[in-house]
């Protein structure tokens, strides 16, 4: 089990200053804080939702954390008990652990936190490389998954060389190029002031992993037989998002895709296409 020990902030007084705003913000969203000890780091949850609930499990994407479901916790707590996970090596309260995304760290680090949380079965919900986590766990542990939604994923076509060169020359440059990066990320998609204020406190703060994400093979996306939603934006610079859904139509069973025009990698609030999924019949 190789990790990279290495701090994932850039400086102890950049990871207080995050910290602190960033449980400003899960203070005061509705549930409870948990902390889990598993084989491979303490790892944070967000439970929002009554307890008898049927499960929702929220998977963030990379350079974030489970503030940024604000929107989903407040709109499917009400029939889901939603555990919203900060993955161990990114930008929240999980620790600061990475490990090979070659090997099979991430899934049994997730099997170790859904078994401690005495989850047998879920929907899941994946964005960017948080939809890479939610597939690198169902094509392992399909079992655990009723549903799965993909916004934005990656792991399903390769991601795009132009975009990372640009993340390698922001990586090398540092802030010069924090800002002209994320327009690239945001594009034209409706993101408040303050949700973008906090994107860029993350970025000016946070080592992003660098590690190319590896695409899944189609013997293990045949393993995903359970209902699969994709939402991907038409304006996507880091996948080919007609790549993706070509792959999930040849590969699932029947899945449900939505490519929206005039988005591109940050989607924002997906309930609207996310809810009547999850409300169709044999969906549940």
């Amino acid at each position: 089990m190789n990790h990279q020990t290495n701090k994932v902030f850039k400086t102890p007084e950049g990871k207080e200053k995050f910290l602190t705003y960033y449980n400003q913000i899960i203070n005061h969203l509705p549930g409870e804080s948990i902390y889990l000890d598993t084989t491979y780091g303490k790892t944070f949850v967000l439970a929002c939702g009554q307890p008898h609930l049927p499960p929702m499990v929220l998977l963030h994407g990379s350079c974030s954390n489970s503030a940024f479901w604000a929107a989903e916790i407040s709109r499917f707590s009400e029939k889901y008990r939603v555990y919203a996970i900060d993955t161990i090596g990114e930008a929240g309260n999980s620790e600061e652990n990475r490990y090979d995304v070659n090997d099979s760290a991430y899934s049994l680090w997730l099997k170790e936190v859904f078994d401690q949380l005495m989850i047998s079965h879920a929907v899941i919900i994946g964005n960017s490389f948080g939809g890479w986590m939610a597939l690198k766990f169902t094509t392992a542990f399909p079992e655990y998954a009723d549903k799965l939604v993909l916004i934005s994923p990656s792991g399903l076509s390769p991601i795009k060389p132009e975009f990372l060169s640009k993340s390698s020359e922001y990586v090398a440059q540092g802030s010069d190029e924090l800002e002209s990066f994320d327009d690239s990320i945001i594009g034209e998609s409706d993101i408040p002031d303050k949700a973008k204020e906090f994107i860029m406190l993350i970025l000016r703060n946070f080592n992003p992993m660098t590690d190319p994400l590896p695409a899944f093979s189609e013997e293990e996306i045949k393993k995903l037989r359970m209902p699969v939603l994709l939402i991907a934006g038409e304006q996507d610079v880091t996948i080919d998002v007609h790549q993706v859904a070509n792959r999930l139509t040849a590969l699932t069973l029947s899945p449900e895709i939505h490519i929206l025009s005039g988005y591109g990698h940050i989607i924002g609030d997906a309930g609207d296409i996310i809810a009547p999924f999850l409300e169709k019949e044999g969906n549940k």
